[in-house]
Protein backbone atom coordinates (compact mmCIF):
# COMPACT_ATOMS: atom_id res chain seq x y z
CA UNK A 1 0.00 0.00 0.00
CA UNK A 2 1.33 3.43 -0.91
CA UNK A 3 1.16 6.23 1.64
CA UNK A 4 -1.40 8.86 0.72
CA UNK A 5 -2.01 12.35 2.01
CA UNK A 6 -5.28 12.34 3.91
CA UNK A 7 -5.75 16.05 3.31
CA UNK A 8 -3.95 18.87 1.57
CA UNK A 9 -4.46 21.05 4.62
CA UNK A 10 -1.40 21.97 6.68
CA UNK A 11 -1.87 20.99 10.35
CA UNK A 12 -0.17 22.23 13.48
CA UNK A 13 1.37 19.59 15.73
CA UNK A 14 -1.43 20.05 18.27
CA UNK A 15 -4.10 19.66 15.58
CA UNK A 16 -2.43 16.51 14.26
CA UNK A 17 -2.20 14.96 17.73
CA UNK A 18 -5.85 15.79 18.41
CA UNK A 19 -6.93 14.14 15.15
CA UNK A 20 -4.86 11.03 15.93
CA UNK A 21 -6.68 10.54 19.23
CA UNK A 22 -9.90 9.72 17.41
CA UNK A 23 -8.60 8.32 14.12
CA UNK A 24 -9.06 4.66 13.23
CA UNK A 25 -6.14 4.87 10.77
CA UNK A 26 -2.42 5.41 11.35
CA UNK A 27 -0.84 8.61 10.05
CA UNK A 28 2.59 10.17 9.84
CA UNK A 29 3.05 13.88 10.36
CA UNK A 30 5.41 15.33 7.75
CA UNK A 31 5.92 19.06 7.28
CA UNK A 32 2.39 19.79 8.48
CA UNK A 33 0.76 17.08 6.37
CA UNK A 34 -1.13 14.15 7.84
CA UNK A 35 -0.20 11.17 5.66
CA UNK A 36 -2.10 7.90 6.04
CA UNK A 37 0.13 4.86 6.42
CA UNK A 38 -0.87 1.21 6.35
CA UNK A 39 -1.67 -0.45 9.63
CA UNK A 40 -0.32 -3.82 10.62
CA UNK A 41 -2.40 -6.97 10.85
CA UNK A 42 -2.62 -8.81 14.14
CA UNK A 43 -0.73 -11.80 12.72
CA UNK A 44 2.07 -9.58 11.38
CA UNK A 45 2.29 -7.90 14.77
CA UNK A 46 2.48 -11.26 16.53
CA UNK A 47 5.21 -12.50 14.16
CA UNK A 48 7.24 -9.32 14.71
CA UNK A 49 6.85 -9.71 18.48
CA UNK A 50 8.04 -13.32 18.37
CA UNK A 51 11.08 -12.34 16.32
CA UNK A 52 11.88 -9.56 18.78
CA UNK A 53 11.69 -11.95 21.74
CA UNK A 54 13.89 -14.51 19.98
CA UNK A 55 16.49 -11.86 19.17
CA UNK A 56 16.45 -10.49 22.73
CA UNK A 57 16.93 -13.96 24.18
CA UNK A 58 19.62 -14.82 21.62
CA UNK A 59 21.67 -11.73 22.37
CA UNK A 60 21.34 -11.82 26.16
CA UNK A 61 24.69 -11.12 27.78
CA UNK A 62 26.20 -9.94 24.48
CA UNK A 63 27.09 -6.37 23.50
CA UNK A 64 24.04 -5.95 21.25
CA UNK A 65 20.84 -3.99 21.60
CA UNK A 66 17.58 -5.16 20.04
CA UNK A 67 14.72 -2.80 19.24
CA UNK A 68 11.25 -3.55 18.00
CA UNK A 69 10.10 -2.40 14.59
CA UNK A 70 8.38 0.69 16.00
CA UNK A 71 11.51 2.29 17.50
CA UNK A 72 12.35 5.67 16.00
CA UNK A 73 15.90 6.17 14.81
CA UNK A 74 16.24 9.26 16.99
CA UNK A 75 15.60 7.05 20.03
CA UNK A 76 18.26 4.54 19.00
CA UNK A 77 21.20 6.61 17.73
CA UNK A 78 22.96 8.59 20.48
CA UNK A 79 23.24 12.30 19.69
Amino acid sequence: MVAEETATRIYTVDEYLELELTSEDKHEFVDGLSIEIPGESRIANRIAGNIYIALRMGTKGKPFEVYNHEAMLSCIVPS
